[in-house]
């Protein structure tokens, strides 16, 4: 995608914000641009009743095993699981 493309595609995006729903999809082409459609957003509502394992925090990620976790305690774990297998 050119520098010219990009600028007009941020202004869209930024025009789409402005008017309060910057989940749209549209789609462009010689005949102008169309909305087809509008995606529904919801930030994830964290349940006060599952507390991560590790830390306590609330928690939205429940592991094979039942038990929940944060996603800071998942992302400490990950980059852990990844230092032990160099």
């Amino acid at each position: 995608m050119n520098e010219e493309l990009k600028q007009h595609a941020t202004r869209i995006a930024e025009i789409l914000q402005e008017q309060g729903n910057p989940y749209k999809r549209v789609e462009i082409d010689h005949g102008g641009i169309k909305i087809v459609s509008t995606d529904a957003f919801e930030p994830i509502k964290r349940s006060q009743h599952h507390k991560c394992f590790i830390c306590g925090e609330p928690a939205d990620l429940q592991l094979d095993d039942g038990q929940w976790e944060c996603g800071n305690c998942a992302q400490i774990a990950a980059e852990l699981s990844e230092e032990d297998e160099r």
